[in-house]
């Protein structure tokens, strides 16, 4: 990984944006962090390990802790960081959870923390992997770089104080490290999968081992050689049984046979009965079937008449409506007639109304003649209506005007008057904001204090139950061994009684081998069995791992009472320290209190009243914070606003100048206009003088709209009169005529009709009808009529298939007579019952064979699965144990492989190691197998040239074990670059250490890190060194002020 950008905002001891870019030191820069303590310079390493994982280097302060006491309230603490992974590009940012201020009114609102992931792709766009949330984002950036955060702090950074970890790290610790490094993992997933596969093998040997004696207990014997012999004992009398079930079957099948036979011709019989029975059914039903036939001709006959009906129907029905079309005629007729004679009266007052016409349209000509000085008067008076109309608005305006001046300069004198009383307040923000931070962090050291103090006391209660419980646990485990002793002993000593219990007379002893037997033991009453002796010792064994459990809890429980009590004096001492630091005169709590509180009294005392007073005193701090907060934000509202007065006084004298000169320039307009509207006035009749100029106006267009109104109505009415008679005398002809057709049709069709009734008539009495009625009550639709030919159809067909089955089964049924059924099936069930009895017998004896057969089946499968298995694990078993480490060595496969690899990076390491001891030092593998069941071959060991000896490289001083770590760090970045797939680490940073070197290691250290560049890495070191700044030319110089750090990049 190769960093980019990184930006910090307020972030550590960066109060605004600090920007670094890192291409600017070049392709393979050595570059010093340079800068006086507190600048914040381990800072920049903090905030590339926090922009990736969310934690510093150090792992001790949370994001949380890092936001910068100057930042601005707006700004919010975050970190952005690009880097360079391969051939592709990533950046991340991300948000610690902090205290921000709200968007709308004062005061501040809790911001949750957030981590955005993208990648950077060629074309300059890019690709959302992570939107916001914050363990998504630590999951992909573990996935992109291979390590977790521990990991990168031990391979990429070198944190202050903390170089000696991965010098120091044990076999399993370093495993971690190289198999995510090398990639390793695939010789992991071959243990995990050997081991598996071997516990599977076990697991099936013990199910084949169960599956045996279950298979044998459920046939009922206990070994395979019993089986054999049960299966020859049962082949005789399942061959008699077979042979029995048969002759049985035989008889039975003769009888049920005769049996059949009879219930058939028992069965012809009933239904000879039941065919006559249908016949007579049908004979009774003759009458209704010939009344259907009368009412089926009738319909027809019906039928044939349908078209004269039809006919008859329809002239009626054109008659009745040729009468009713007559009448209407003649009522409309009536109608117009009336209409005729008034439109006619109308016509004639016609010449009247053009006389008047003519009257009003000269009156409508001399008023005409008026329009244009009346136009003119009234644009005139409605301009001076218009100007008069300005002139009070302009009045009214510059009036405001004033009053809003001398309103602007008493708010300008107000706002200066209150900025002076707020800037006092104002001011004791930052002592408050100090006060509140040790308060802050003296509560939560007091809350985790109790919290750990109650861990402590419940550890405590636990722990006296864990020793009463191991006290039980004992009593019980002893009292198990006991009954299982005494049992024991009485099986072995009832063994004798047994064995004599079984001797027979003439019969050798299986002890002696004697013939006689006459002492032979006597058989105890209280003699246990193998069950009762088993459970005795399962007992034994339960007891035994209940006490070893409870042993176990109790150190557990132990051992988390002596953390916890360790806890409580560490966090009981720090409280005295915060105690003895706080201070500030407006932070102090009360002094006798604190000066008594050492740190046992602190562990001991009841912290409630502390946690109460401290809560107490922040919540009055958070008070005049946001008392102080809140006259500052009124400062700056009260200096804008003082801004804007004076800004509209100025500007609101300028516009008052304004205004009086334009209510002079319309004042002087208004008097020209009223001269010109006089004089248009005097120019019209003299009815008009009297009135004022509105009203002239007023009376001259009421009456030209009165006299256009009026004449418009003669002209409508003239119109009217002459279309109203022209439409009645039309209208009139068009009735007479009308009327006349009417009455023609009407005769025609009364004609129409009287000769389809004499065609109907003389149809009926041809037909037999009594008459029209009859007709329509004999009248069927096609349906109805089929349904009857149907319905007529299906007896007759009926009768006679009754009839013809009825003679075929009297010829069937001659000569024979109906059968005794009794007697045959009282036959028939004795015989079924004696077949059930054979089958019953036989099945019973079937069964059991089978049984043994496929018991002896199975055991034989089991016999080879089981010599399989033993084959397999032969093979799987040895490779898992040689794979796992559980041979001697204690060496597991990947182990193996490591410490392979450990042997490429500490060639590399001892490299560079001797080239900074001077040839003293040289890092080894330790070979030697761990004691007990530790894992090992993993481990360092430093041969010192000097002494010849080879000793732990933790016996090295602390500028010895900064050569060696730094030596280490950089073979082991070698190493992994120089294998295929392994993870790039082609930066890494140094914090510190270097004090610790003389002036010559110092040089060669120096000289180790500026030969890297020609391997293509990035190499950033912290350190406080003045040879350090005059050998490295490329710098990262952070500059402190009293507001914040700022960064620059020294390239040259």
């Amino acid at each position: 990984m190769r960093p980019l950008i990184l930006e910090m905002r307020a972030f550590g001891p960066f109060a605004d944006c600090q920007r670094i870019d890192f291409t600017e030191l070049g392709d393979k820069p050595l570059f010093l962090i340079n800068g006086p303590t507190g600048a914040g310079k381990t800072t920049i390493l903090d905030a590339i390990c926090f922009a990736l994982y969310g934690k510093t280097t150090g792992n001790e302060r949370e994001g949380s802790q890092m936001r910068c006491d100057n930042a601005d309230d707006g700004l919010l603490t975050e970190v952005y960081f690009s880097f360079e992974l391969g051939q592709k590009r990533y950046s991340i940012r991300r948000c610690p959870e902090q205290q921000r201020a709200k968007s709308r009114g004062d005061g501040f609102t809790l911001q949750k923390s957030e981590a955005e992931l993208k990648r950077l792709l060629p074309d300059g766009t890019e690709e959302l992997l992570v939107a916001s949330k914050v363990t998504d984002a630590n999951a992909c950036i573990e996935e992109l770089t291979g390590l977790d955060v521990d990991q990168f702090r031990q391979v990429m950074v070198l944190p202050q104080g903390k170089f000696r970890e991965l010098l120091l790290a044990d076999s399993k610790e370093r495993e971690k490290i190289f198999s995510q490094l090398f990639q390793t993992h695939i010789y992991r997933r071959i243990e995990e999968r050997l081991k598996q596969q071997a516990l599977e093998i076990k697991a099936k040997a013990r199910d084949l081992q169960s599956r045996r004696a279950g298979i044998l207990e459920t046939a009922g014997v206990e070994s395979l050689e019993q089986l054999t012999a049960e299966i020859v004992a049962v082949t005789p009398s399942l061959t008699e049984a077979t042979s029995n079930k048969q002759k049985a079957s035989d008889a039975l099948a003769q009888s049920a046979k005769t049996l059949d036979n009879a219930k058939a011709l028992t069965a012809e019989f009933e239904r000879r009965k039941l065919l006559q029975t249908q016949l007579n059914a049908l004979e009774e039903r003759r009458a209704e079937i010939e009344l259907h036939q009368q009412t089926l001709e009738n319909a027809r006959k019906a039928e044939k008449l349908l078209p004269s009906l039809k006919e008859l129907q329809f002239r009626q029905q054109e008659w009745q409506q040729a009468k009713a079309k007559e009448a209407d005629y003649a009522k409309q007729l009536q109608s117009a007639e009336l209409r005729l004679k008034q439109a006619t009266d109308d016509k004639a007052t016609l010449a009247e109304l053009d006389e008047h016409a003519n009257k009003l349209r000269r009156e409508l000509e001399q008023l005409d003649k008026l329009q244009p000085a009346i136009n003119e008067l009234k644009q005139l008076t409605e301009e001076h209506e218009l100007g008069l109309v300005e002139l009070g608005r302009l009045e009214r305006a510059e009036q405001q005007s004033r009053t809003e001046l001398e309103q602007w300069q008493q708010q300008q004198q107000r706002l200066k008057s209150g900025a002076n009383e707020l800037f006092s307040s104002a001011e004791r923000q930052g002592p408050l904001h100090q006060a509140l931070a040790a308060l802050n962090t003296r509560l939560e050291k007091t809350e985790q204090l109790g919290h750990i103090k109650q861990k402590w006391q419940q550890a405590q209660a636990g722990l006296q139950q864990a020793e009463a419980h191991g006290h039980q646990c004992k009593a019980e485990r002893q009292s198990a061994e006991t009954e299982h002793q005494r049992l024991q002993l009485a099986w072995h000593t009832g063994q004798a009684a047994i064995l004599a219990a079984k001797l027979q007379p003439g019969q050798p002893c299986p002890v002696c081998g004697g013939l006689e037997h006459p002492a032979p033991a006597e058989m105890a009453q209280d003699i246990p069995g193998e069950t009762e002796l088993n459970r005795a010792r399962d007992a034994e064994q339960q007891a035994t791992a209940r006490h070893e459990a409870a042993r176990s809890d109790y150190r557990n429980i132990k051992r988390q009472t002596e953390e916890l009590q360790l806890e409580l004096q560490r966090l009981s001492a720090e409280l005295q320290a915060c105690a003895a630091a706080d201070v500030m005169a407006d932070v102090k709590t009360d002094a006798t209190i604190d000066a008594a509180m050492d740190a046992d009294s602190y562990a001991k005392a009841d912290l409630t009243m502390e946690i109460d007073r401290l809560v107490s005193r922040r919540r009055q701090l958070l008070n005049e914070l946001q008392q102080a907060e809140a006259a500052q934000t009124r400062l700056n509202n009260c200096r804008q606003q003082l801004q804007q007065a004076e800004q509209q006084v100025e500007q609101r004298l300028k516009h008052r100048e304004t205004q009086l000169q334009q209510l002079q320039q319309l004042r002087e307009q208004l008097s020209l206009a009223g001269a010109r509207k006089d004089a248009a006035l005097a120019a019209l009749p003299n009815e008009y003088h009297s009135l004022a100029a509105e009203a002239a106006l007023e009376l001259m267009a009421r009456q030209l709209e009165q006299k256009q109104s009026e004449w418009q109505q003669l002209k409508q009415q003239q119109q009217d009169i002459n279309q109203q008679y022209t439409e009645a005398v039309s209208q009139h002809k068009a009735l007479m005529q009308a009327l006349a057709s009417s009455r023609e049709d009407n005769a025609r069709a009364e004609q129409f009709a009287i000769k389809a009734q004499q065609t109907l008539d003389d149809a009926l009495k041809q037909s037999g009808f009594a008459g029209r009625q009859a007709l329509e009550q004999a009248q069927l639709d096609e349906a109805q009529m089929q349904a009857l030919a149907e319905k007529i159809e299906a007896w007759r067909t009926q009768r006679s298939e009754q009839q013809a089955l009825l003679k075929a089964m009297d010829e069937r049924l001659a000569g024979q007579s109906l059968p005794e059924l009794g007697q045959l099936e009282s036959l028939w069930q004795q015989q079924q019952q004696q077949l059930a009895e054979a089958e019953d017998a036989w099945q019973t004896l079937n069964n059991r064979m089978q049984s043994l057969k496929g018991t002896e089946a199975q055991l034989n499968k089991e016999a080879l699965a089981a010599q399989a298995l033993e084959q397999e694990y032969a093979l799987i078993g040895t490779l898992s144990d040689v794979a796992n480490g559980n041979s001697h060595s204690k060496v597991s496969l990947q182990r193996f492989v490591l410490s392979v690899l450990l042997d490429d990076v500490l060639l590399e390491a001892s490299r560079r190691l001797a080239l900074m001891s001077k040839g003293r030092y040289r890092l080894l593998r330790k070979e030697d197998r761990a004691k007990g069941n530790k894992a090992s071959g993993l481990e360092l060991e430093v041969e010192d040239a000097y002494s010849s000896k080879v000793r732990p490289v933790a016996t090295l001083s602390g500028g010895e074990s900064f050569m060696a770590a730094l030596s280490l760090a950089l073979g082991l970045s070698d190493v992994v670059q120089a294998y295929a797939g392994g993870i790039k680490l082609d930066t890494l940073f140094i914090d510190e250490g270097f004090g610790s070197l003389d002036q010559d290691s110092l040089e060669l250290a120096v000289r180790t890190l500026m030969d890297l560049q020609s391997s293509g890495r990035m190499i950033g070191v912290i350190s406080h060194v003045s040879e350090m700044k005059e050998q490295i030319s490329c710098r990262i110089d952070i500059n402190k002020h009293a507001l914040g750090s700022s960064i620059r990049l020294v390239t040259v």
